[in-house]
Order: C-alpha cells, then sequence, then structure tokens
C-alpha cells in the first residue's frame, strides 16, 4: 500500500460518500467489480495489480466524478516511483541533452568546414583569374 494511493482512495471514498453513491451503484456504471473499488479507496490495489492497471483503474474512478485525473496521476507517478527509476528518468533526460548539444556541434563543424571548402574554392578561382589576367598583360607587352 502506497501512501498516495491512500491519499487518492480517500479523496475518490469523499466525494462518491458526498454524492450519496453506493460501491454497488458505481461498480455496475463502471462495470468494474466492487473488489477493486474497495481496493482503491483503502488504498490497497497496488498490492494486486500491475501499476499500468492501477493507473487504469484509478483514471476510470476519478473519470466517474469528474475529478482533475491528469494532475492526480501525475502526482501519484511522482510519489509511488521508486526514487532509482526518477534518477534513471533525470538521467534519460541529461543525456538527451548532451546529445542534442553534440548533434549541434557536429552540425556546426560541418557548415564550417563547407564555408573553408567555399572560401578556398573562391580564393583559388581569384589567383586563376589574377595570373591568367597578368599573362595575358604580359603577352600585351611582349607584343609591343
Amino acid at each position: 500500500m502506497s501512501e498516495a494511493l491512500l491519499l487518492i482512495g480517500k479523496k475518490i471514498q469523499s466525494v462518491r460518500v458526498t454524492k450519496n453513491l453506493s460501491r454497488n451503484k458505481v461498480s455496475a456504471d463502471l462495470r468494474l467489480s466492487t473488489k477493486y473499488l474497495y481496493k482503491i479507496e483503502d488504498g490497497h490495489l497496488d498490492e494486486e495489480l500491475e501499476p499500468n492497471n492501477v493507473i487504469r483503474y484509478l483514471k476510470l474512478y476519478l473519470k466517474y466524478f469528474n475529478m482533475n485525473v491528469d494532475t492526480i496521476i501525475s502526482d501519484y507517478k511522482y510519489k509511488s516511483l521508486p526514487n532509482s527509476q526518477k534518477e534513471k528518468k533525470r538521467n534519460i533526460i541529461k543525456n538527451t541533452l548532451i546529445l542534442s548539444n553534440k548533434h549541434y556541434i557536429g552540425i556546426s563543424v560541418m557548415i564550417l568546414a563547407i564555408l573553408l571548402m567555399c572560401f578556398n574554392y573562391f580564393e583559388f578561382s581569384y589567383a586563376n583569374y589574377f595570373i591568367n589576367s597578368l599573362s595575358s598583360n604580359n603577352k600585351i607587352l611582349l607584343r609591343n
């Protein structure tokens, strides 16, 4: 039993009681066993089901009461994830940022290389033009 799941279950239970709905009525509307409704409200759903199914049943129950599903689920995920999984997510984000920086550095180096090649080409072309113009001038001088 996680503390986050217990808090969510108590919130759902208080809304259900406020709306004066029985678990049997909600169970029939959602087509979900009352066993799971009890487990959600008591915070024991994660003892029997996989995390994906826990989230799926929570979403179903939260939507039934028009509660803020996204906020509650993300809060539950954050609080129920072990620290090692949180660290893995942080490292993935860091590595992604590093990879993207490396990507930009690679592109910058390629652009710089292309610019240098263009500069060398135009410099060589200009030098050839200059040499050709000098040699044509010399021919003219020699003829005179």
